[in-house]
This record gives structure tokens, C-alpha cells and sequence, in this order.
């Protein structure tokens, strides 16, 4: 079947307050759009993390609109759309309201990226890869008027082209404990984490830290104390480190799934209540040892040392997770993703002639 091509417009926001994981989840996405031949756009209220867009070659304008308060910028946003002759929209924000997505799916086929899944849309398209549905909230969806296509589950996973194919990739694995706590590392989880295992020293710990972490200089600071610690930034290769190392500690979110792509044992907690669900799918399902939220649990760090402890000296647990994560996890996400969208998409467009 040969498919229209798509101008395709990504609505999302990457700052000092908003975990990467949304970017690079929708450059994964434009990615594939863009091999099939679609051309795509970000629309963003930032320059924050526009140099991530140019890595890729992708194309972004910014809007003057406040990042949390989209909805004032319907009219900003209509025109953009119309500028770039927009044909799809795919949103990843929190900041919007349901009368926002219900209002650009009647202008276009829209594309909502939803985590929590606490309410239903009418719109025509659902991403939800975290798990499963809410019964209530999917029934909702089957009976709406726009008969939203839903994406749901592990084969929707948006992985980038780095993390598809691992499994024909021969690393040797080294004696190495990969830290990565996101793009700010609100709560200093790096160096709480290197401080709580300093014990542990026939370990090279390798920890991957994100262009708008505060705590940066402290750790470059600290890494020059310790012979066995390891600061990287400007990471643009991340998979080589993860695909070395022995075991990984993560916060939850798109960096875990990507670990576990990887077929790396990951001890992993959360910092925000959008990933508590990926956590807790993960850890129930024999991925992930998931010891909790930073924001409920005091000295966490101490749980993590305890965890690591556990999991570096028990190799027959470390491939048990390993085992597990090959018969979930194959990387093939977003091809699956657009497959489906350009699949549905003339449907959509006949529907509503």
C-alpha cells in the first residue's frame, strides 16, 4: 500500500522543569516518520534543548506561549499548523487541558502521548505504552465519537534507532555500575548514589549527566576524589555505556526502557508520579528491581546500596532480568507506532470529508 506523505508536528517542552524523556521519546518518533519519507516539525516554547533537534536534523520553530500555560496559544499554535501545512499532531505534555486535544483534533488528526491515562480524549489517536489501560478509561475511548485508535503496551515502545537490534550487538560486559538521573537531577540522586556506595570498590561507576543538571560541578568535584568514578556529559552515544556495564540505577521513564533494551540489570526509583506506573509494571513482570520514590522514602540511597549489593553479587538474578527483558522488550516501537498511524490515517481523512 502506498501512503500519502505526512507533514507531521510534534507540540511538546524540554526545560530545567520538564524530564527530557518527552524529547527524545518524540525525536524517536520523528525519526522513523522521517525514514519513511514524512517530514516533521517541533513546536516548542524553549531553546533549552533545541540542540538535541539539531543533532538529528530536525526542524523546530518556537512559540510565544508560556510552557505551562498552553492553553492560552490556540490561536498561535492554529497558525503554525497552518503555516507548515500540518496534516497530523502529536502532543506530549501534561500542561493541556482536554478541551486543548479535543480542539486540534478537529482541525487535524491528533496524536496524544499520555502516561497517566486518567481520563479519556476525544481525539484519534492514544499512545500508551506504559501499561495497561484503565478498563474504565479504555471502555470510555471505544465509545467515543472519534473511535481513537489506541496504542497500548510494550510494542509501542518509542526506542530510538540506537536501542533497536541489540541483540545482534557482542559487547563485553565490564565491571561497570552506569548512574543516570535524568536531565536535572532535581533531588542530587547522583551524588547521593555515589556517596552511599563508596564501599563498593571493585566497581567503576559511570554516571551520565544530563545538560541542565545543577549538580554537575559538585560531581566533577567529587570524581576527582574517587579513582573508580567516571562523569560524562554531552552523552550522545548512550547505549555504549549502558550496553558495558554490569548493572545500571536509573529513575523510571523512557532512560529505564532503554536499559532494559539494553539487557541491563537495573535497579530503579522515581523522582515523579508519571513513572511510577512504568516502575511498578516493570518490577511486577521481573525487569527491574523498583525500590521506591525519592519523595516518599528518606535515605533512599541507602535501599539502592542495598539493592546494588544484592544484585552485583547474585549473577543468576542479573540474568533471570535479563531473560525477561528479551521476551518483552525488541525495539521495534516506533516502526510499529507510525505503522499504525499511516496504517489509519486515510480512514480518519474519509471519515471526516
Amino acid at each position: 500500500m502506498k501512503y500519502r506523505k505526512l507533514n507531521v508536528a510534534f507540540r511538546l517542552n524540554a526545560n530545567k522543569n520538564i524530564a527530557t524523556g518527552h524529547l527524545m521519546r518524540c525525536i524517536a518518533i520523528a525519526n522513523e516518520f522521517t525514514r519513511c519519507g514524512h517530514k516533521c516539525i517541533f513546536i516548542m516554547s524553549d531553546y533549552d534543548e533545541v540542540y538535541r533537534l539539531d543533532e538529528y536534523n530536525l526542524k523546530y520553530v518556537i512559540i510565544d506561549s508560556a510552557w505551562n500555560e498552553m492553553d492560552s496559544e490556540v490561536s498561535k499554535l492554529e497558525q503554525i499548523l497552518k503555516k507548515y501545512k500540518a496534516d497530523l499532531l502529536v502532543v506530549d505534555s501534561y500542561e493541556v487541558s482536554k478541551e486543548y486535544l479535543e480542539h486540534f483534533d478537529k482541525i487535524l488528526p491528533l496524536v496524544y502521548i499520555d502516561d497517566m491515562c486518567k481520563e479519556s480524549y476525544e481525539i484519534s489517536f492514544l499512545l500508551h505504552y506504559d501499561g495497561i489501560i484503565n478498563k474504565d478509561i479504555k471502555k470510555a475511548y471505544q465509545m467515543n465519537k472519534t473511535n481513537t485508535c489506541i496504542m497500548e503496551g510494550y510494542s509501542y515502545i518509542p526506542l530510538r534507532e540506537e536501542f533497536q537490534n541489540i541483540d545482534d550487538i557482542e559487547v563485553s560486559k565490564r565491571k561497570n555500575i552506569l548512574i543516570t538521573t535524568g536531565g536535572t537531577d532535581l533531588y542530587n540522586m547522583s551524588y547521593r548514589i555515589l556517596k552511599a556506595c563508596e564501599s563498593i570498590s571493585d566497581y567503576e561507576f559511570h554516571v551520565i549527566v544530563g545538560s541542565m543538571n545543577e549538580h554537575k560541578d559538585k560531581l566533577k568535584e567529587y570524581s576527582k576524589t574517587r579513582k573508580n568514578v567516571y562523569i560524562h556529559t554531552n552523552v550522545t552515544n548512550i547505549s555504549t555505556y549502558m550496553l558495558e556495564s554490569e548493572v545500571a540505577i536509573s529513575t523510571s521513564g523512557t532512560t529505564l526502557l532503554e536499559l532494559c533494551a539494553c539487557r541491563v540489570p537495573t535497579i530503579c526509583f522515581t523522582i515523579a508520579d508519571n513513572q511510577i506506573e512504568l516502575a511498578n509494571n516493570l518490577s511486577r513482570q521481573g525487569l527491574v528491581d523498583y525500590v521506591g520514590d525519592v519523595r516518599n522514602i528518606d535515605n533512599i540511597e541507602r535501599l539502592i546500596k542495598k539493592s546494588t549489593d544484592a544484585l552485583i553479587n547474585d549473577k543468576c538474578k542479573r540474568k533471570k532480568y535479563i531473560e525477561n527483558m528479551k521476551k518483552i522488550i525488541d525495539g521495534r516501537g516506533v516502526k510499529n507506532i507510525v505503522r499504525v498511524i499511516t496504517d489509519t490515517y486515510e480512514n480518519y481523512i474519509i471519515d471526516n470529508i
